[in-house]
Order: structure tokens, then C-alpha cells, then sequence
């Protein structure tokens, strides 16, 4: 069997999911706007990876909490 070969998609989802910890964190210490914009970066970088395995309901929860963070940003 051919071991799997990482791409730059599934780059970009390890660097999302470090930002979803970062983000989680920085909302836990009660910095609510630095956590939201922590949280908009993960949801773009976990795009591109959604797109590659044509995960729709994936992308689509990211585009529902990445409106939620822009909303907080604006707020």
C-alpha cells in the first residue's frame, strides 16, 4: 500500500487546527475580538482542504462561524 503523501491543503489544515486551539485559548482568556480574528484565520486556512475533499458540509459550517466571527469583529 502506497503511504499518503501530504499536500499544501493538508498543510494548511494542521495550520487551522493549531489556530482553532490558539483561538479557543484566547476566547477562554476572555479576549473576545483577538479570538474572533484568531478564529476567522483557522476557518481560511481550512478551506482550501475542505475544497480538495470536497467536504460541503465542512465548508459550509466554516462560512457560518466565519460570519459569526466577522460579526463579533464588527460588533
Amino acid at each position: 500500500m502506497k503511504p499518503y503523501e501530504q499536500d499544501w491543503s493538508d498543510r494548511f489544515r494542521d495550520l487551522a487546527n493549531l489556530f482553532f486551539l490558539t483561538g479557543y485559548i484566547v476566547l477562554m482568556l476572555d479576549h473576545t475580538k483577538m479570538g474572533a480574528a484568531v478564529y476567522l484565520i483557522a476557518e481560511c486556512f481550512l478551506v482550501p482542504h475542505s475544497l480538495k475533499c470536497r467536504s460541503w458540509t465542512t465548508l459550509g459550517v466554516s462560512l457560518i462561524f466565519a460570519g459569526a466571527s466577522v460579526a463579533r469583529l464588527l460588533a
